[in-house]
């Protein structure tokens, strides 16, 4: 069996908030098309992490890699145009899911032709056909994190990170069909700590 290309890779990351160390010596290889399921208690570090694949914030410590290319300072090129975060809670702009999906393809100027194709395709992926009209303060929340992702997706990413705060991983990545690059989903495992 052939192991997949790393498209994503920290290699001995380092974060401290103050005196307290958040990430020390984390290290993670993230295949092309595998999907990952990264869970841990409140507070341990999950969202730091990502927002450092992602590019949003800087280690103190190690180096972040997509392809083979150093991006722990700062997201540039391919890295920045196919690498995206989606959050817990999402922003939605202020008009229809579909109008939520094909708003960065206009903004890159991709033909309307073009626009519809993958809006299509990521709506049957996320299964947000039923939503399609629907204005964002109308969903679930589970819906707009479902928006949040195909709306990354339809930009052709190779990879997404993206955070989940549910405790059940959503069914776009359990059942969503071929992926082009890794989908990380951090779960919370439960409340805070309480101490003796």
């Amino acid at each position: 069996m052939s192991v997949a290309p790393c498209l994503l890779e920290a290699r001995a990351l380092r974060v401290r908030f103050g005196e307290r160390s958040v990430l020390e010596d984390c290290a993670l290889a993230l295949p092309a098309g595998e999907a990952v399921v990264l869970t841990g208690d409140n507070g341990s570090g999950k969202t730091t992490l990502l927002r450092v694949l992602a590019g949003l914030d800087a280690p103190q410590g190690g180096e972040v890699l997509f392809s083979g290319t150093r991006v722990d300072r700062g997201l540039a090129g391919e890295a920045r145009r196919r690498l995206q975060y989606v959050s817990s809670h999402p922003y939605l702009f202020s008009t229809s899911v579909r109008g939520n999906l094909g708003y960065g393809l206009a903004m890159a100027g991709i033909p309307a032709a073009e626009r519809e194709r993958r809006v299509a395709e990521a709506v049957a992926w996320a299964r947000l056909a039923d939503v399609l009209s629907t204005a964002p303060g109308q969903l679930s929340s589970g819906e707009r994190q479902r928006v949040a992702i195909a709306r990354a997706r339809v930009l052709d990413p190779r990879g997404r990170a993206a955070r989940r705060a549910d405790r059940q991983p959503g069914q776009p990545f359990a059942r969503g069909g071929p992926r082009a690059g890794p989908i990380v989903v951090c779960r919370r495992c439960g409340g805070p700590r309480r101490g003796a």
